[in-house]
């Protein structure tokens, strides 16, 4: 498992139109803190794309607006040629669960 931070709109673009795991969040936040060491635990060939979400404002309210899934902090989306098929904001977010929705 490795995490990848998006760096573009257009990096965006492309995870939001294929398959991939996004993980929103902030350096702030303990949970967030706490939820992305789980997540590194895996040891899982996944790659989990990261939007920090007070550096990257813009890029996280697109992926509400595109998604239609509402903003939470921490957020773990799945998507699958281009479509949220799973998601789970805050302590619902678990290595186990996202192993079953990969």
């Amino acid at each position: 498992m490795k995490f990848e931070r998006v760096n573009s709109d257009q990096a965006l673009d492309d995870l939001l139109n294929d398959d991939a795991v996004i993980f929103k969040h902030s350096e702030r936040c303990g949970i967030s803190k706490d939820r992305k060491q789980a997540l590194s635990e895996m040891d899982d060939d996944v790659t989990i794309h990261a939007v920090e979400v007070r550096e990257q404002r813009s890029l996280s309210d697109r992926i509400e607006d595109e998604t239609g899934v509402e903003h939470e902090s921490p957020q773990l989306l799945v998507i699958r040629d281009g479509d949220v098929v799973w998601h789970a904001s805050h302590m619902a977010i678990s290595p186990d669960d996202l192993r079953k929705h990969l």
